[in-house]
């Protein structure tokens, strides 16, 4: 949260900087600044960051390691937008400046994220063997950020598949030592996919603490995709238990935010919001 807000504090100067280097001798600082920055800015500045991201990546210059920084972090931005195809070949380059300068541990992070795209994709199978690779990658690997992306991974992949038990083993064997090392960005989505895991199962009263934790982490940090999809989780919650109101209060607030974003929802949330629709229509 302080560093958030730090860099709240200083993105004019942060542009300042950027627009200096974009073009003079300064570049390779840039780029390692853009490659740095992706996850301050896919969460609440998608579009600023494709913008500076898109600029330094016209040219590749820079070593390998912060053009592997800047491609995963564009990646990783069109992720978080829903364009999947531009996200894999994003992460395949990614992936390839990773392994020449043996950076392990960006590699199982462009793994990860590579998987959620293929799951995004309905690829449950390619998901699951890239989560293998990665896994494979970590194993020795004292890596927080990486541990981190393969859990978030494994359980959006439990989640797309509708597998209830994985995502209560993911929960289970993650929350605590997620909780224990303050890693909120990925407790905001270690507890929602579980949480929408319990509502694909019917189970809304277990599921509703969750999410509610999950969308409070998720405004603390001013993450603006996170709190979109659980604004609508809360509000399936509603819905299933009969809160007709409020379900739609909730849904209303979320699909403003969604228009201001222009984010594009992934596909399994479909079934989700078509039941609260309509349970609110029939009311």
């Amino acid at each position: 949260v302080r560093w958030l807000k730090w860099l709240d504090d200083e993105a004019d100067n942060l542009r300042a900087v950027l627009a200096h280097c974009l073009n003079g001798p300064g570049r390779p600082i840039g780029m390692a600044m853009v490659g740095s920055l992706g996850w301050y800015w896919a969460p609440r500045a998608t579009s600023e960051g494709m913008y500076w991201l898109d600029r330094y990546l016209e040219r590749r210059e820079g070593d390998d390691s912060a053009v592997a920084h800047a491609l995963f972090a564009r990646g990783f931005v069109a992720t978080v937008q829903g364009d999947a195809v531009a996200a894999q070949a994003l992460l395949i380059e990614a992936e390839a400046h990773a392994r020449a300068v043996d950076d392990r541990g960006l590699v199982v992070r462009i793994l990860a994220i590579s998987a959620r795209v293929r799951a995004m994709s309905g690829d449950l199978a390619a998901a699951r063997s890239q989560v293998r690779d990665a896994e494979a990658l970590a194993r020795g690997l004292d890596d927080a950020s990486a541990d981190a992306a393969l859990t978030q991974t494994q359980g959006f992949i439990a989640l797309a598949a509708g597998d209830l038990e994985a995502s209560r083993r993911i929960y289970d064997d993650s929350v605590g030592r997620t909780r224990d090392r303050g890693d909120l960005h990925s407790l905001i989505y270690i507890l929602g996919y579980y949480g929408f895991s319990l509502l694909q199962h019917s189970q809304p009263d277990a599921a509703r603490a969750l999410l509610e934790e999950s969308l409070m982490i998720s405004q603390q940090l001013d993450n603006r995709d996170a709190t979109l999809y659980h604004l609508y989780g809360v509000a399936c919650c509603e819905a299933m238990v009969g809160h007709d109101r409020r379900a739609a209060r909730l849904l209303g607030a979320a699909e403003m935010m969604q228009t201001e974003t222009g984010a594009r929802l992934v596909s399994m949330m479909e079934p989700l919001l078509c039941m609260a629709r309509e349970t609110i229509s029939n009311s």
